[in-house]
């Protein structure tokens, strides 16, 4: 398989997303300009962000506006030539995306959830306490999405991955009660082709006995470490019924954009 170009055939679908853009168009504190200009300064300029893991405590979570188009995409800086860090949410539909968003920010509606997977048809941007940019992609592998409709969203998905120089991290979120489909593998090999720092997310663990969650985290371990030639992974299990869960995701969010 040719693992960067693999990336551009995944089926994406989606889960429901914000629509409205007026919370953005009021935010005067959010500098917004396109990338087309962000290019013509130096992309380097992230700057030092050690700082904001003090500001960051999760309780101001914002939507910014909803795209699929790179030219849309908001440039968001916390000073001058330094962009917000963001954080991109990423996994196949009804992997629980929404709902761990919501969880993690503790605000409920945040993102819209659906029992019907293959809703959201945009990338949707959140800034978190001023200092962090969420990122919600849509979800993959929903069979009943129209073929041209798949390939036009895998084409800006493949946008936002390949040339956003402020995510700094990717978190993949995986089914704990399931193993990895063909989708999911994709991903992840393209990621790791593309040296993307990824956090693996085991999702939904409340819906496994306590007796098999540790022999379902060993499977899917297994069967990413074949795919990455890797035994270091970043990988935590997640409940939105346990709000302990939050710690260590936060934690690893906020070591990720400390990290120059």
């Amino acid at each position: 398989m040719d693992s960067q170009n693999s990336f551009t055939q995944i089926q994406f679908a989606a889960l429901n997303g914000p629509k409205d853009f007026l919370q953005a168009l009021n935010a005067k504190k959010y500098l917004l300009t396109s990338p087309t200009k962000v290019r013509r300064k130096e992309k380097s300029h992230l700057g030092d962000l050690k700082l904001l893991t003090h500001t960051l405590n999760f309780q101001n979570t914002t939507f910014i506006k909803s795209c699929l188009e790179e030219k849309d995409f908001p440039e968001i800086y916390v000073q001058r030539h330094t962009f917000c860090p963001e954080i991109a949410f990423i996994g196949r539909s009804n992997s629980g995306k929404s709902s761990l968003i919501n969880h993690l920010t503790q605000k409920k509606g945040l993102v819209h959830t659906s029992s019907r997977p293959g809703k959201t048809q945009t990338i949707n941007f959140f800034t978190v306490d001023d200092n962090l940019v969420l990122v919600d992609l849509p979800g993959y592998g929903f069979a009943s999405i129209q073929k041209t409709l798949k390939e036009s969203w895998s084409k800006r998905l493949s946008s936002y991955l390949e040339n956003r120089p402020q995510l700094k991290l990717l978190v993949l979120l995986l089914d704990l009660r399931r193993d990895l489909s063909d989708e999911d593998k994709q991903m992840i090999e393209w990621a790791h082709f593309h040296q993307k720092q990824l956090l693996f997310v085991f999702s939904k663990s409340d819906k496994i006995p306590k007796s098999s969650k540790k022999h379902r985290e060993k499977i899917l371990l297994s069967s990413i470490q074949d795919l990455t030639n890797s035994l270091d992974l970043n990988h935590l299990s997640y409940s939105i019924k346990d709000n302990q869960c939050r710690i260590p995701l936060k934690h690893i969010i906020f070591n990720a954009i400390s990290e120059l």
